[in-house]
C-alpha cells in the first residue's frame, strides 16, 4: 500500500523465533521491548535487558526513563522518514504499566494526593502526556499533522490493588477480569479528515476492529463500517455470523 511502517515500545506478540519479531510481522523499523513489562530505568527485566533497536541489543540508555525513550525515538523516526510517501507508526508506551516508576518532579506535581500508589499512577500519566506531545510537536514541526490521524487507546481496564492503585470506577471490575471495569477502556481519534468531531461516540467497538478500519482508511476495500460510524458520528449495527469455523463481523 506504500506506507512506511515504524513500531515503538511494548511488543508482548511472541519472540520465540526470529519470524514473530516485529520486523518480520509488518514493520520496516522497531525499536522496543518484547515482553509485557520491565524496569522503566534500567529497560530489564527477571530475564535481563529487553531493549531492541530492530533486531539489536541496546545497552546504551540505561537510566533514561521509558517515556522520555519512546517518545524520542518516535520523533526520530518522524524526522527521518521521507516526507514524500506515508507512514504508519504504532506507538505503544510502557506507561502506565507497572512497576510504578517515574522522574520526581512528575510525582511532586500531586502533593495533596495521599496515596503514593494513586499518586504514582496520576504522574506516570502525566509523563505520558508530555511524551504524546513532543511526538504531536514533531508532527506540526514536520509539516505532517494536518494529514495524521491519530488513535489514542488503552488496552484494559487499570488494575487496583496495593501497588498500582488504578480506579475502573463507575464499571465493575479491574484488568484481566470480563467486567466491563477490565475490559472497556477508554479511547479518542483525531485528524482533519473527520468530519464530526467534539463528541462522544457510544457505539460498539472491539480492538480488533482497528485493524480493518486503519487498513481501510490506508485504501484497502474491507467490508468496515467503524470508519464511518467514527468519523460522522452514526451508529453502525455490528452483526456477528459464523462461516465454516470462523466468526465474522459485518
Amino acid at each position: 500500500m506504500g506506507y512506511s511502517t515504524y513500531m515503538v515500545g511494548k511488543w508482548h506478540l511472541g519472540f520465540c523465533k526470529v519470524e514473530y519479531t516485529p520486523t518480520r510481522r509488518g514493520f520496516e523499523r522497531f525499536y522496543g521491548f518484547y515482553l509485557a513489562g520491565e524496569d522503566h530505568y534500567n529497560h530489564s527485566n527477571s530475564n535481563g535487558l529487553d531493549l531492541h533497536d530492530d533486531l539489536d541489543p541496546d545497552w546504551s540508555q540505561n537510566g533514561i526513563y521509558s517515556s522520555y525513550l519512546y517518545s524520542d525515538k518516535a520523533v526520530d523516526f518522524i524526522e527521518s522518514h521521507d516526507k514524500a510517501k506515508p507512514f504508519f507508526m504504532y506507538l505503544a508506551y510502557q506507561s502506565i504499566h507497572s512497576p510504578n516508576e517515574v522522574p520526581q518532579k512528575y510525582f511532586d506535581m500531586y502533593p495533596s494526593v495521599k496515596n503514593d500508589g494513586r499518586r504514582a499512577v496520576m504522574a506516570m500519566a502525566t509523563a505520558l502526556d508530555d511524551g504524546i506531545s513532543k511526538v504531536v510537536d514533531a508532527l506540526k514541526k514536520n509539516g505532517l499533522w494536518k494529514n495524521t490521524l491519530l488513535i489514542f487507546s488503552s488496552d484494559n481496564g487499570a488494575p487496583v490493588n496495593a501497588e498500582h492503585e488504578g480506579s475502573n470506577w463507575p464499571l465493575l471490575g479491574v484488568k484481566q477480569q470480563l467486567y466491563e471495569g477490565g475490559t472497556r477502556a477508554a479511547a479518542f481519534i483525531h485528524g482533519d479528515m473527520l468530519k464530526k468531531t467534539g463528541y462522544t461516540y457510544n457505539g460498539m467497538i472491539h480492538v480488533v476492529d482497528w485493524h480493518p478500519t486503519i487498513a481501510n482508511i490506508a485504501g484497502e476495500k474491507c467490508k468496515m463500517k467503524i470508519w464511518m460510524a467514527l468519523t460522522c458520528g452514526t451508529h453502525c449495527r455490528l452483526t456477528h455470523h459464523r462461516q465454516g469455523k470462523k466468526w465474522s463481523i459485518t
